[in-house]
């Protein structure tokens, strides 16, 4: 009787009975330890580095359903995609959802750096001329044009952290119009869009 060195479910059996031993008779899968096999562009691979914490979702178990990990594997070499350099990543799921299957596709959002009660204001907030950015304050009903230190953001929030107190008004900028009958944005604070409060 052959006995598996470690526990799994039977993923494929490539051999009968009677044949040669020369390829592997079955292949176990391990579902305590998964792990998100993919890709990442030349761009940030060089933010990223073992051990950095993921947060996982898997489409067939829907995106709500939140897993973290850890990068466990970066390629040194990148490889050519329809073109493109990319390096191969690995991500090991920290005590998978029961409902995770090997096979199944996800996404993993590395977390390349992480502050707690610091300012932040939404990304769509920041403006930009001539290649400086900035915020529209509103002060004493008008938006006054205000400099700012940005810190680290992610794909909704900017941190801030000069410039702005916690609870200042800052103009978003308005929406473009969509009919040529409307040709003026909307709102008023200087053609702005409507404040949203500097918060934490």
């Amino acid at each position: 009787m052959a006995t598996a060195p470690t526990a799994g479910v039977v993923a494929s059996i490539g051999s009968q009975v009677g044949e040669t031993a020369a390829n592997p008779f079955m292949v176990l899968a391990n579902t305590t330890s998964l792990v998100l096999h993919g890709t990442i562009g030349e761009a940030d691979v060089a933010k990223l580095k073992l051990g950095q914490v993921a947060n996982v979702t898997v489409d067939a178990v829907g995106g709500t359903t939140k897993m973290t990990g850890r990068v466990t594997s970066l390629d040194p070499v990148a490889t050519i995609q329809q073109g493109v350099p990319v390096y191969g990543i690995d991500v090991t799921i920290d005590l998978p959802n029961a409902q995770v299957k090997p096979g199944m596709t996800g996404t993993a959002n590395v977390v390349i750096a992480s502050k707690q009660g610091v300012l932040i204001v939404p990304n769509l907030a920041i403006r930009s001329t001539g290649g400086k950015r900035y915020l529209q304050i509103l002060k004493n009903g008008e938006a006054v044009d205000t400099d700012v230190t940005f810190g680290i953001a992610n794909d909704t929030v900017t941190e801030v952290t000069t410039g702005v107190a916690e609870g200042d008004l800052v103009v978003l900028p308005a929406a473009r119009p969509t009919s040529s009958n409307n040709p003026r944005g909307g709102g008023g604070f200087g053609g702005g869009g409507g404040p949203v409060i500097v918060g934490r």
